[in-house]
């Protein structure tokens, strides 16, 4: 797949009950990401949840909320930051 320079951007803000370090683990750890967006009554998509977290790397899944509903989701990483510094 080729990129497609795009000059838009967001940002997400949650607020949990967890530690920082738990939080991450949460969006970086496939199993965890599996427990986020995957929903349990439907079969999981064919294409495993891509977690490369290097410079250069991309985060993937394909979200799936029912049989006909199933969202692609691709964070491409430009730049690397240290998880227990708050950039806010």
């Amino acid at each position: 797949m080729d990129s497609i320079p795009i000059d838009r951007s967001f940002t997400l803000t949650r607020h949990v009950n967890a530690s920082r370090s738990l939080a991450f683990q949460a969006w970086t750890d496939p199993d965890h990401l599996a427990k986020w967006f995957l929903n349990p009554d439907h079969p999981p998509p064919a294409e495993p949840i891509v977690v490369d977290l290097r410079v250069g790397g991309t985060w993937r899944l394909i979200m799936v909320h029912d049989a006909e509903s199933a969202k692609p989701q691709r964070i491409d990483l430009r730049s690397e930051s240290d998880p227990s510094i708050d950039v806010r």
